[in-house]
């Protein structure tokens, strides 16, 4: 995997990762390794960030791994690590409970966070429902804000705006960047959802 790709998308993820929340699952980025590809997921409870990075990984050495939480200590490591244009491999560690994330130079281990990780795939269908009448959702701009900055380092001409999708005023409100604004044809999909805010 391209290091640029995976540093940039975990910086951008980690403005929707809390910083010492009581549900310890959620300090971090929730990673599913699947064939083609690696999705990762942030969220705070306020809003959720998922990335589709297509990415063939080894197959074979990371079978059963499914969901795998980086620590957000171990993303500030990295982000300092890797943050020269290397290409990055993802490997099984000692047990299925470790992740090493290495370069022809450099290995880094990394423990899975305990915890399963909320069901991110339904707050996403949530957010794409088709709305029926106009409505008025009240949005945290602090919120709006990270959002924004976090999409800016991923993005050509920096994050100027995307399609926004409301069904309900109590249901999360779905944000979708152009994939055209993106740098680079790896990120397959990228979501963002922000939670109402009550008014």
């Amino acid at each position: 995997m391209n290091q640029e790709i995976f540093t940039s998308t975990i910086k951008a993820l980690s403005y929707a990762m809390p910083k010492n929340d009581v549900r310890h699952y959620l300090n971090g980025i929730c990673l599913e390794i699947e064939r083609e590809h690696i999705t990762m997921i942030a969220t705070n409870g306020h809003f959720l960030m998922r990335a589709v990075i297509n990415h063939s990984v080894d197959w074979e050495s990371l079978t059963g791994y499914g969901e795998f939480i980086i620590p957000n200590g171990d993303i500030k490591q990295l982000l300092k690590l890797f943050n020269i244009g290397v290409d990055l491999e993802l490997v099984q560690g000692e047990t299925i409970d470790q992740l090493v994330i290495k370069t022809d130079k450099l290995a880094y281990t990394v423990n899975r966070l305990d915890g399963k990780y909320p069901n991110w795939r339904q707050v996403l269908n949530q957010s794409r429902s088709t709305p029926k009448t106009r409505l008025e959702v009240g949005c945290n701009l602090e919120c709006m804000e990270a959002i924004c900055k976090a999409l800016k380092p991923l993005c050509v001409n920096n994050f100027k705006g995307g399609v926004f999708t409301i069904s309900d005023p109590s249901e999360p409100i779905g944000i979708k960047p152009s994939l055209s604004e993106f740098h680079s044809e790896h990120i397959e999909q990228f979501d963002c959802v922000l939670m109402p805010m009550r008014i």
